[in-house]
């Protein structure tokens, strides 16, 4: 099997690891994925940080690659706040249903449709970085 599928995970900060997706993604796509997020969140400041999954360009998955994502890699200590930047309400849709059960220890997760959005939410759980660079990064991935 083929990978289908292209992201882009970056370190922004002890504090900020950002992500973006792209394309439709088969499973192989969602496995890779998975352990090359697991091996950058392992290095995140284990005090307090956010993430950012930007799925504006995420063209899905099929229904095998669709597990709790959060239960995989986003449950772990520190993690305050986990923004996914959409720009339909069908990936918010898939999204929902890849998210952990309502009780369970996962920071919360906030929908937005814009990074300036996303960095608004961040400031209110007290996760500051340079707004330019982080909008400057998700662009350039854009036009790629």
């Amino acid at each position: 099997m083929r990978l289908h599928g292209r992201w882009r995970i970056r370190k922004f900060s002890d504090s900020l690891l950002i992500v973006q997706v792209f394309e439709s993604w088969n499973e192989l796509a969602f496995l890779q994925f998975s352990k090359e997020l697991e091996e950058e969140i392992n290095t995140m400041n284990v005090q307090k940080w956010a993430y950012i999954g930007d799925a504006r360009d995420w063209g899905l998955a099929v229904p095998d690659s669709q597990t709790p994502l959060e239960e995989l890699y986003l449950g772990v200590k520190g993690l305050v706040c986990n923004v996914s930047v959409i720009s339909t309400s069908l990936q918010q849709t898939v999204m929902e249903k890849m998210k952990s059960p309502e009780n369970s220890t996962v920071a919360p997760h906030y929908f937005a449709s814009s990074i300036t959005e996303t960095l608004d939410i961040l400031e209110r759980h007290d996760i500051y970085v340079d707004r330019d660079a982080v909008d400057e990064w998700f662009e350039q991935g854009r036009t790629a």
